[in-house]
């Protein structure tokens, strides 16, 4: 299988997993497109410091947007599975109509105010059916 520099890296961020989503939330969004964010956190020292504390409101506008159901699904990316593993980005799935709108809801978003995402980028996305729901 030929992967691009993109599929790797986000094969690499995410592992291999899929992601699947139920048949209600896939006709409530039939109109809109998927779209796959992965977000890099700084890596100073304070890095950490600022995540946490702007987490409270992150969570806050993400539960928002998870109502409206324009985020689907959303998590971090760990250094590893182990108990020191520490948080070093993010991923979410929106369901919207443009890539512009989607850019426009994560600069808005308290972890890139904050200080928290250093970059992110954002992928066509189609989840695919889940043949065990």
């Amino acid at each position: 299988m030929h992967l691009t520099t993109a599929s790797r890296t986000i094969q690499q961020a995410v592992g291999q997993r899929s992601f699947s989503v139920s048949a209600a939330a896939a006709s409530a969004t039939a109109a809109k497109k998927q779209f796959l964010v992965v977000a890099w956190d700084h890596t100073d020292g304070e890095a950490l410091n600022r995540r946490l504390s702007v987490r409270p409101a992150h969570m806050k506008g993400a539960l928002e947007l998870k109502e409206s159901k324009t985020l689907q699904l959303g998590g971090a990316i760990l250094t590893d599975h182990t108990e020191n593993g520490k948080m070093k980005g993010s991923i979410m799935i929106f369901n919207a109509d443009s890539e512009d709108e989607v850019r426009k809801l994560v600069e808005k978003d308290q972890y890139v105010v904050g200080k928290v995402w250093e970059k992110y980028d954002i992928y066509p996305f189609r989840t695919a059916p889940n043949p065990y729901a």
